[in-house]
């Protein structure tokens, strides 16, 4: 009869890598960008994300007869809101749901 070790962890299946290469942007991993807002150096999926955001939160304030805002209200008024709490991606959702019905 073959001996078990009880003790012995499983052998988990590699995590997957993450794919951030998106369609029609260049966010490769280590592929870093300048921020128009603050200036600083981030990584490229991060202004892609942001870009995404953007464009979605102005077609729902298009839709809503409000004007249209750019992407340093969208940071000022949900980014930099969000940054610092422990549920970060909840309230930049939350700020930039508000942005979209125009508070």
């Amino acid at each position: 009869m073959p001996r078990s070790n009880a003790n012995a962890e499983p052998k988990l299946p590699d995590p997957p890598r993450p794919a951030l290469r998106r369609t029609g942007t260049s966010c490769e991993a280590g592929t870093f960008e300048h921020d128009p807002v603050d200036g600083l150096s981030v990584p490229a999926w991060v202004l892609a994300e942001r870009r995404a955001l953007l464009s979605k939160v102005n077609e729902l304030r298009a839709a809503a007869g409000h004007p249209l805002i750019d992407e340093t209200t969208l940071v000022k008024k949900a980014e930099w809101q969000a940054a610092g709490h422990s549920d970060y991606t909840t309230k930049y959702a939350l700020y930039a749901s508000e942005l979209c019905r125009g508070v």
